[in-house]
């Protein structure tokens, strides 16, 4: 597109282009807000158009190096797809390449990135991207005069299938809010109508308004009427501006398999193409414009029919492979996807289940292509859950149904191809026994559709009324049996249950995506808001809650692929996963403030949509009552015993758990250390050479539960010996010390402990003041050790001493292996604590203790190494005793409700009390579902710090949270130590504390997800560089911006890495420091970043002239 050069001129200013929209002839209308007073000129809508393919322009507001570079990215990668395939690229692809790389921009004056234009697939389209920084110049931000405005007078003016007077109407109307916008500097505006052959009028001012509406007129009547916009519709898919990121999940947490893994990112990539840039459209519209369309595409992929047998046009996979997909749908658009489960779950999954052969293959070939959409009906307005309530009835006449009644609250209803249909044919008997399933078509005489919802969420899912008057369905057409059509409906709950659980996840996923992006672009007080620690512990909640609901999901889904699932897993993960998903949706908002609370971004359609989960399907009230009948009826069957473990320690340990407690000493503790190592339970995870039984991290964990389950105390006595101090050893003892220390260890001769605490130095290493100086073969200790646990009891500790003190202080701590009967060692006095009484903890002193210089674990100096290499694996083991404890308050509180009576009837029997129960299962059972995914990764040797904190974070806090309910359920006898609900609560809290406090897990969490996110982008935009080098259209301030930014974000991550690594980030050992210095580097040589950011800003200048 040639301008000419009269549009040149050598005065101009800042300004920051808000609108352009091209016709499908080339006609592009163009609106210019002014960001400052001053020269202006006309054609700063035309200098700022960047051609990206013949059919697609950008506008940039701002003219900065950042917005340039993509332009030039965005051309070569599409213009290479071009070339490639011989299609023409859509507007959408366009947007979506935009997206990939504007997230992670900041610039003082740029506020985003404008792309029209027009394709043959859906015609004229607008979106608007922001960049990562946010406009502060003159008042013009984001979320203010910039480009969120024209969002606001597109969604009140804009309409499809505009006429000619409409078109013009359209453009005065954008014309006179453009000026009369708040926050405009000088309220001076510029319109330009651009043809291809130019501009061909244009006209601006600020003072002279009514004049400049006139000549709008004028310039619109001559240039739009007469082009070929009378023929053409102009559809906008306008993306307001919002968080463009999407928040990475480890495949490898969840254990899915590589198809799994490619069937996620297939649908993925399929979504952002085919429904993302639509979805706060449809949220607004309350309608897809496009359902069939994208219907049938989704059954051409194969998603309709996940489930469903080949032989009837499905895939044939699992349930686990449909959570995947509905989970992926719902993270784009909460509606849609609760359409899908509608369809997948609800109908489809219904046939599939109970249909005869003719029904089968009539019906779910089309259900399966995306030629027919399926519903359910059940519901009415007088029968939600209580199903035998309906009045919908049927009634035999040959070989017909003659239907009537009406249906409410119907999911797909008014799109509907094929609705199973619940109705009364028996009238007489019991409620339950006379109720039918029909397969009713649309087509049916007698059928007709009602009223369409108008819902606070879920908008864009079409729910509506049916009616049946005289409804004619053959008798054929009956899904089961006659009169069993609660049986159809029941059998299905579980398989419903669980699908639609998948929904919240995916809402959860869409809201970590938006408000981790959110509080890394976002800045105030100077800095970015995700570096406020309040803010990165919401965001630490947020991971947790969801790792642990997506756990729970696929856990259940593993389960009913197997067929072992049962009804309260089923209603506990969409319980579970329903209630996070509209907490995670409300902290979203709360961490956009302001920006969540405006419809421009998408944080109010995830918390809107998410409710809709406590409530379809059962509400979450019937979902607790099921978990807490289910209970109730468990408990009166004869249960099975876990393991051997459990009916060990039913015997040795449970019954001394309130004694130990009270008296705060275990008087058998050595006979039943002997007895556990007997059994091989103190060398689970211990190679079999050193007496272990080389067991896995995931049977350690067990182990360590089911002792949680019986005696808080004694399993954290446990945990210190196989974890801190056994692990330890395995990891890093010499051949000699393994041999010496690990069969005594094993055999529960000996009782291992971690020393490293001191009054002054808890999680703060460096600081501890115990030292060791070394003289000849020995070292000499001088020092005292607090809050010890086994100290009073242990043969062998792992001890930590300040060898250097004239260097760093991390690279002078040594760890050494101490023997209890070493001269100079002597335990100190036995700490009084409020929980884990009978976990032995107290003070260890050191005057001048002789230790052997063969005893230092690992190297001198590098005792921090040693510490810090086994904290994921503490941190794991830590986490079993809480999920224990979390059992044991379910056991008592369980056992408490089905006996004790009140009013007459069991208090487990009351609702409320049903409630909390059922909310007591889905944590315990949500947090032994994360451990275990957690232990299994640690195993597979793909395990990551974040998570590793996380399990422990989410269990100690859960554990805590059920032994407070439990207590509630005992009422006052909760309160007494003759029951055990005290003593839970105690034991649970101390987790909250040790092995580094739930603040510093938090930090742990946040910090890592803010670097992977620097990382990816950087990645991005050199990969993209590199491949517009290869084809020969790079420039130089590409190349140069490609190295200002990979070479910053480099030195930040380098920092960030050695805050992680704390005391060890600061010693050579580790390397940390390495990276960092190395990373410098690039910020000074081949040019600093001061002379890449003048090559990038005269380049700029020059293109501008």
């Amino acid at each position: 597109m040639d301008f000419g050069n009269d549009w040149m001129t050598a005065k101009h200013s800042t300004g920051t282009t808000i609108m352009a929209v091209e016709f499908k002839d080339g006609v592009i209308i163009g609106a210019d807000s002014r960001t400052s007073t001053g020269t202006y000129v006309a054609n700063r809508v035309t200098d700022k158009l960047t051609k990206i393919t013949d059919h697609i322009y950008c506008c940039r507001s701002g003219s900065a190096a950042d917005t340039q570079a993509i332009a030039g990215i965005v051309a070569y990668s599409l213009n290479f797809h071009e070339n490639q395939t011989g299609e023409e690229p859509l507007v959408s692809e366009a947007a979506a390449e935009f997206k990939k790389y504007c997230y992670n921009y900041r610039d003082e004056l740029v506020a985003g990135i404008i792309v029209a234009g027009w394709d043959k697939r859906h015609g004229g389209q607008v979106y608007s991207i922001p960049l990562g920084g946010m406009c502060v110049r003159d008042k013009v931000t984001i979320g203010g005069s910039g480009s969120s405005y024209v969002y606001g007078f597109i969604k009140e003016y804009f309409k499809e299938n505009m006429e000619q007077e409409e078109c013009v109407e359209f453009v005065k109307k954008t014309i006179f809010h453009a000026m009369h916008h708040d926050g405009s500097s000088g309220g001076v505006c510029r319109i330009g109508i651009i043809t291809k052959d130019g501009v061909e009028r244009r006209t601006s001012g600020g003072s002279d308004k009514a004049g400049l509406r006139k000549v709008v007129t004028t310039m619109a009547l001559r240039h739009i009427l007469r082009s070929a916009v009378q023929k053409r519709v102009l559809r906008t898919s306008w993306q307001p501006l919002r968080c463009m990121s999407h928040y990475p999940i480890d495949e490898n947490l969840y254990g899915l398999s590589t198809e799994q893994q490619q069937l996620r990112q297939t649908v993925f990539n399929f979504l952002q193409k085919e429904l993302a840039p639509y979805a706060q459209e449809i949220d607004k519209e309350n309608n897809f414009k496009n359902l069939r369309e994208f219907w049938k595409k989704s059954g051409e992929l194969g998603l309709l029919g996940i489930s469903a047998p080949t032989e009837y046009e499905g895939t044939g996979g699992s349930y686990l492979d449909q959570c995947i997909v509905y989970e992926e749908i719902s993270r784009v658009s909460g509606a849609i996807g609760l359409s899908y489960g509608a369809h997948v779950s609800l109908c489809l999954n219904q046939l599939k289940r109970l249909g005869t052969d003719e029904q089968k293959e009539k019906y779910l070939p089309k259900l399966c292509s995306g030629e027919h959409m399926g519903a359910l009906a059940m519901s009415e307005p007088n029968a939600g859950s209580d199903v035998v309530s309906m009045r919908t009835s049927a009634e035999k006449k040959g070989d017909y149904y003659i239907l009537n009644g009406s249906k409410f609250w119907i999911t797909n209803g008014p799109d509907a191809d094929t609705i199973i249909v619940y109705a009364k044919t028996n009238f007489s008997g019991p409620a339950k026994h006379g109720i039918t399933a029909f397969i009713v078509e649309k087509d049916f005489p007698g059928f007709r559709v009602g009223q369409k919802l108008d819902k606070l969420g879920i908008r864009g899912s079409n729910t509506g009324e049916l009616f049946f008057e005289d409804c004619k369905v053959p008798a054929k057409n009956i899904l089961g049996q006659e009169g069993k059509g609660v049986y159809v409906l029941m059998s299905g709950l579980d398989y419903e249950r669980l699908l639609l659980a998948s929904g919240p996840v995916g809402l959860m996923q869409a809201a970590c995506d938006v408000a981790f992006d959110y509080a890394h672009q976002r800045k105030a007080f100077g800095q970015r808001i995700g570096e406020f620690q309040l803010i990165q512990a919401k965001m630490a909640d947020m991971y947790t809650l969801i790792v642990a609901s997506r756990c729970y999901l696929y856990s259940v889904a593993r389960a009913v692929d197997a067929g072992t699932a049962n009804a309260k897993d089923c209603a506990g993960v969409i319980l579970y996963t329903a209630e996070n998903a509209t907490k995670l949706g409300l902290d979203c908002i709360q961490i956009l403030g302001g920006n969540g609370y405006i419809n421009e971004y998408p944080a109010g359609r995830i918390m809107r949509d998410a409710k809709l989960y406590e409530i379809g399907a059962g509400t979450s009230e019937v979902r607790r009552l099921v978990i807490g009948r289910t209970l109730n009826n468990e408990y009166n069957e004869q249960q099975q015993l876990r393991q051997t473990v459990f009916n060990f320690l039913q015997k040795e340990l449970a019954p001394y758990a309130q004694e130990i407690d009270k008296e705060d000493n275990f008087k058998n503790l050595r006979e039943f250390w002997k007895k556990i190592g007997s059994l091989g339970l103190l060398g689970v995870t211990t190679p079999i050479e050193y007496g272990g039984t080389g067991g896995s991290y995931l049977d350690q964990c067990i182990v360590i539960e089911e002792l949680g389950r019986a005696s808080g105390a004694i399993s954290n006595s446990y945990v210190a010996n196989v974890s801190l101090c056994m692990n330890q050893l395995k990891r890093l003892g010499t051949e000699e010390q393994k041999e010496k220390y690990l069969p005594k260890l094993c055999t529960g001769e000996h009782m291992g402990a971690l020393a490293m605490s001191e009054p002054n130095a808890g999680s703060d290493v460096v600081s501890m003041r115990t030292r060791a100086e070394k003289k000849g073969d020995y070292y000499i200790l001088n020092g005292s050790k607090f809050w010890i646990t086994n100290g009073p009891d242990a043969d062998t500790l792992i001890v930590y001493a300040k060898t250097n003190f004239s260097g760093p202080p991390k690279y002078g701590i040594t760890a050494f292996i101490i023997e209890k009967d070493f001269p100079g060692f002597k335990r100190g006095r036995k700490l009084d604590k409020m929980g884990m009484r009978g976990s032995s903890t107290g003070e260890l002193i050191f005057e001048d203790c002789k230790v052997p210089a063969k005893n230092v674990l690992g190297e001198d100096g590098k005792g921090v190494y040693v510490l810090m290499t086994g904290l994921d694996y503490e941190r794991l083991l830590l986490a079993a005793t809480p999920l224990g404890i979390m059992q044991a308050a379910c056991d008592v509180a369980f056992d408490y409700a089905h006996q004790r009576k009140a009013f007459g009837q069991r208090i487990g029997e009351f609702q409320l009390i049903q409630a909390k129960m059922a909310d007591m299962y889905t944590l315990m059972v949500a947090s032994r579902c994360y451990l275990y995914n957690a232990a299994r990764a640690v195993d597979a040797g793909i395990a990551n710090a974040k998570d590793c904190a996380g399990v422990l974070l989410y269990t100690a806090e859960n554990a805590t949270k059920l032994g407070l309910d439990c207590i509630q359920i005992l009422g006052g006898n909760g309160y007494i130590n003759e029951y055990p609900a005290g003593r839970l609560l105690r034991d649970a809290k101390f987790f909250e504390i040790g092995g580094g406090t739930s603040e510093i897990r938090r930090l742990v969490i946040a910090k890592m997800a803010d670097m992977y996110t620097l990382m990816v982008a950087s990645r991005c935009y050199l990969y993209n560089a590199a491949r517009a080098v290869d084809a020969g259209i790079a420039n130089a301030k590409d190349c140069a911006g490609v190295l200002l930014y990979t070479a910053e974000n480099a030195t930040k991550l380098g920092l960030d890495c050695v805050q992680i690594l704390g005391g060890n980030g600061y010693i050579n050992e580790y390397p940390a420091g390495r990276l960092l210095r190395d990373a410098k580097f690039f910020e000074i040589g081949g040019g600093t970043s001061e002379i890449r950011r003048l090559v990038i800003g005269r380049t700029l200048n020059r293109e501008y002239k």
